[in-house]
């Protein structure tokens, strides 16, 4: 299980964003930069292998399971999971950090970096 939740709450509290945010959108969000990083992965593949994964993800039916068996031949389990981890960090730090206002302070971005070091997909 993965710790990214957790940490994002705590980059939302360290950034001082409204409450509101945290309770419509950080599954929202999370959910998008996990897809994000699965598309990361595919983008390397041969276009022939591109296109039933890239299917896979936009159906109703996905589960991250089907996406991760169909991505097996090519990666392993760990780099799925530093993929996603990658593209948390610059999720984060490109929708979150870079445009929150006010800008965060250098004390903010200290706390911050700190966090996103924190992601992993350990409890």
């Amino acid at each position: 299980m993965s710790n990214f939740r957790d940490i994002l709450l705590q980059i939302i509290d360290v950034l001082g964003i409204q409450r509101q945010w945290k309770e419509r959108e950080v599954d929202d969000f999370l959910a998008i930069a996990e897809v994000e990083a699965m598309v990361d992965l595919i983008e390397p593949l041969p276009k022939d292998k591109r296109s039933p994964i890239l299917k896979e993800i936009v159906s109703p039916a996905n589960t991250s399971q089907k996406v991760e068996q169909m991505l097996s031949p090519y990666y392993t389990h760990a780099q799925m999971q530093a993929a996603v981890v990658t593209r948390m960090k610059k999720q984060i730090a490109q929708h979150i950090v870079k445009l929150v206002e006010p800008p965060p302070t250098p004390a903010q971005r200290e706390k911050v970096l700190v966090l996103l070091e924190k992601l992993s997909f350990r409890n």
